[in-house]
């Protein structure tokens, strides 16, 4: 190993690079972007002989870019996670910013071709007035693996004996496996000739998934409607946590992404224990796994004294609201990544699982930061919410410190008896102590828990 960590670090990124300097494997992560694939089914889909395709699934597996799942005689290749497909778009969008041919070869398929493109907002918007017919056109079991919700799946092979069926007096917006898959193209072309009006869909269900369609916004409104105090939307440290979103929603997930996947973590063989079980069991028991596993870790970044420095960046939050969720340092995140990594490992829980789980723990999460006057009841002993929350956030000054360590089940701490939620009250003040000279940029709050004098 290199004496200088840094060219030792980015020998191993180089990895990751240089698995992907090949079009046919950036075509099969492509593919497993949509759903797992067994090798022969990879090996038809890119035009690639078995033998080759199952050496380049080896080239991706070495570089951390995908895992494998046995069932029976059969494996299976997915993602590695939600990163890989993050890493891929950010690639892609790379190319189409700064590669000029890019631009050309599509301009060139796409010549003369009734294909206008409808933006994904532009897609929401038509899906919840109820102004077009969403097409997905992709083979069955990618709709099945997951599909944008409302869609209707027509397989491009079957669309030409299907569009008697099909409305003539309504926009069709057929989408297929992303920009660059020009299924939709073809739809849309034979829908123009049978008279009806058909447009493509910019982007396919992965970037959808990608999205993720956030609460956020949703959340914001109902903290104008209902708030918990008054407080402006710019209150004081807002454009902190503007870049924390920014840069934790966009940035850090590739950065951490390519680097845990070269972690020198012990090799666990999967056990594979969610083979074979529908979505929702397996969304249930991840909810419950992790769920306790992330009470246990937020548990320890209270109480050991390095942790507790490098946590301290979210508790210097001193208005709450949903954006404040967002402000936490990248080395924390490392933190849960690499404790629940033998969970992850040993249980084997599918993609899909995984996204929907994530999903449900950031709304969680935007809720239980919101300025909202919210009372619960008896849910608050089953969901954490904003009451129970904003007392974890509590100045010693104010209230009990290292109560309610809820993520998104506020359960635990009724077990292990950390909760803390006395009736009709609120914490006047947040934060601890000495956080009057915390600081109060991104930038040197990253860089405030490896000072050597940091308290």
């Amino acid at each position: 190993m290199s004496a200088n960590p840094k060219q030792a670090l980015f020998a191993e990124f180089a990895r990751i690079g240089q698995a992907l300097a090949n079009p046919a494997r950036l075509e099969i992560l492509d593919f497993l972007a949509q759903s797992e694939r067994a090798v022969q089914d990879l090996a038809r889909l890119c035009g690639l002989s078995v033998a080759n395709t199952s050496q380049h699934l080896q080239t991706l597996r070495a570089a951390g870019l995908v895992q494998t799942r046995k069932q029976g005689l059969h494996v299976f290749y997915s993602l590695a996670g939600p990163a890989v497909c993050q890493l891929f778009r950010s690639l892609r969008h790379c190319g189409e910013t700064h590669l000029a041919e890019v631009d050309r070869i599509v301009r060139a398929h796409r010549s003369g071709t009734p294909a206008e493109a409808v933006s994904l907002p532009e897609l929401r918007r038509r899906l919840r007035t109820g102004t077009a017919l969403l097409l997905d056109v992709r083979p069955r079991e990618e709709f099945a693996a997951g599909h944008i919700p409302g869609a209707r799946n027509i397989p491009l092979a079957e669309l030409r004996s299907q569009l008697r069926h099909l409305p003539a007096g309504v926009d069709i917006i057929a989408y297929c496996r992303g920009p660059y898959c020009f299924l939709s193209d073809e739809a849309v072309a034979l829908l123009s000739k049978s008279g009806r009006r058909a447009l493509r869909a910019g982007e396919g269900f992965p970037e959808w998934k990608a999205r993720g369609w956030k609460v956020a916004t949703v959340v914001l409104v109902l903290e104008r409607l209902w708030p918990r105090r008054s407080q402006p939307i710019l209150r004081q440290g807002f454009f902190t946590d503007l870049t924390y979103l920014v840069f934790n929603s966009e940035y850090l997930g590739v950065l951490l992404g390519a680097l845990t996947l070269r972690l020198p973590l012990p090799t666990i063989p999967p056990a594979n224990l969610m083979a074979g079980l529908s979505l929702p069991v397996q969304f249930l028991v991840l909810l419950l796994v992790f769920d306790f596993a992330q009470w246990a870790i937020h548990n320890l970044l209270h109480r050991v004294p390095i942790l507790w420095r490098i946590h301290k960046v979210h508790h210097s939050i001193i208005d709450m609201d949903w954006i404040g969720n967002w402000r936490f340092h990248g080395v924390e995140i490392l933190v849960y990544r690499v404790l629940l990594y033998p969970l992850a490992a040993l249980c084997g829980f599918g993609v899909e699982a995984m996204f929907a789980y994530g999903v449900f723990n950031t709304a969680i999460g935007h809720f239980a930061h919101s300025n909202l006057n919210v009372r619960l009841g008896p849910l608050q002993y089953l969901i954490n919410g904003p009451q129970m929350h904003l007392w974890h956030h509590t100045h010693p000054d104010a209230g009990p410190v290292n109560q309610n360590f809820a993520i998104s089940l506020s359960l635990w701490d009724w077990l292990f008896r950390t909760a803390y939620v006395p009736a009709g009250q609120a914490p006047t003040l947040l934060g601890f102590d000495g956080i009057e000279r915390y600081p109060t940029n991104i930038l040197t709050q990253t860089i405030e828990p490896f000072r050597p004098d940091a308290p």
